[in-house]
């Protein structure tokens, strides 16, 4: 074979690799970003809750901002009132 032929096997094959790649990594980086912003929403939640129950006494329902507080028999649950999010905290 001749020198173009090798050149183009080796420029196919680095294309090969290089979508391989490309097509592997973009959904893993997808699913990073996603994973990151609900984890940064649920410790939102949790130090939202964390500075109310500090300062405030137990109430039964409570209204904070953004946020809605309330508690069951064994639990303190806080939900975002715009998009629905919950965290609950035994006791």
């Amino acid at each position: 074979m001749n020198r173009y032929g090798y050149t183009l096997i080796e420029v196919l094959f680095a294309f090969f690799l290089f979508s391989i790649i490309c097509l592997s990594l973009i959904p893993i980086l997808h699913q990073l970003e996603n994973k990151y912003a609900e984890v940064q929403q649920e410790l939102e939640l949790q130090r939202t809750l964390y500075f109310y129950l500090k300062e405030n006494p137990l109430e039964r329902r409570t209204e904070y901002g953004h946020f809605t507080i309330y508690t069951t028999h064994q639990k303190v649950c806080i939900t975002h009132m715009q998009t629905n999010a919950t965290y609950c905290y035994k006791f």
